[in-house]
């Protein structure tokens, strides 16, 4: 009895490995292909993540830490991400995928990498002379998945009208929740667990920006702060963004990349009591 145990714990670890893996087994086969723009002052203004940037030349300086970031794009062509492809093959019908990737530095903080167009083609950017060596270790390839990600969504979201902020708030929260859930750099599995308050901080900050934005007494500029906030600054401190990534970690949780797929279809994350 003991020994037919075993045989059959083995039976069942083979084919649960087989149900987690087979999203994996139809690869979407994504190459990233690195471009180099030493001198970034000759990129477009469509190609900067502000329009609004004075970028300065830079002349004869090399690009830091080129070499290891090539070898992290390198690693992720090679391995890719089994995420990735169980959410995003089955809402696209290509298998493979060319996206530019474009390096570069000089750009002034805090825009360290983005996602937007190099000569009308979306592609994603790193700013490396915001990535120290130690930080690219660290975070280098859950950004690149982040922005893969950008990427990859661009032809699936509705793009919002800029001059309807909770229409914009609520594309932050797919578009940038997703992306931060497929590019966050610890344990996935234990976010829920872990930062739990983190969640309630953002989902409640999140409650406040939208009911001010829905005041229509709310000036422009106070429209844009709230707007920015929602994405930009300290990690824990983008609300939208934040709330977002912890609504598609439960999403993930319950419903598994189904439940994903269906927000990235009908264009919304719900409310984690939702």
């Amino acid at each position: 009895m003991k020994y037919w145990n075993l045989k059959k714990l083995k039976v069942i670890f083979f084919i649960m490995t087989v149900m987690v893996c087979s999203g994996c087994n139809e690869k979407m086969n994504i190459k990233c292909n690195l471009i180099t723009v030493e001198n970034p002052s000759t990129l477009d203004k469509e190609s900067l993540p502000n329009t609004n940037l004075n970028i300065k030349p830079i002349i004869g300086k090399p690009i830091p830490n080129l070499n290891f970031f090539s070898n992290l794009i390198s690693e992720f062509n090679k391995n890719g991400d089994c995420l990735i492809n169980e959410i995003f093959y089955p809402l696209l019908n290509e298998k493979k995928f060319k996206i530019q990737v474009i390096a570069t530095h000089g750009i002034e903080e805090p825009y360290d990498a983005w996602s937007t167009k190099y000569k009308g083609k979306v592609s994603f950017f790193f700013n490396l002379s915001l990535w120290p060596i130690n930080d690219l270790k660290r975070a280098g390839m859950p950004v690149i998945k982040h922005e893969i990600t950008h990427v990859l969504l661009s032809d699936l979201l509705k793009r919002p009208d800029k001059k309807n902020s909770l229409e914009t708030i609520e594309h932050i929260l797919i578009n940038e929740g997703i992306a931060h859930y497929i590019g966050y750099t610890r344990d996935r599995s234990r976010m829920l667990i872990d930062y739990a308050d983190k969640w309630e901080t953002a989902e409640s900050k999140l409650s406040d920006a939208l009911k001010k934005l829905s005041d229509k007494n709310l000036s422009d500029k106070e429209k844009e702060k709230l707007i920015y906030q929602s994405n930009t600054g300290s990690y824990w401190d983008k609300y939208a963004a934040i709330a977002g990534m912890f609504r598609a970690a439960k999403i993930h949780e319950t419903q598994g990349a189904k439940g994903l797929i269906d927000c990235i279809r009908k264009g919304n994350l719900p409310q984690k009591n939702q």
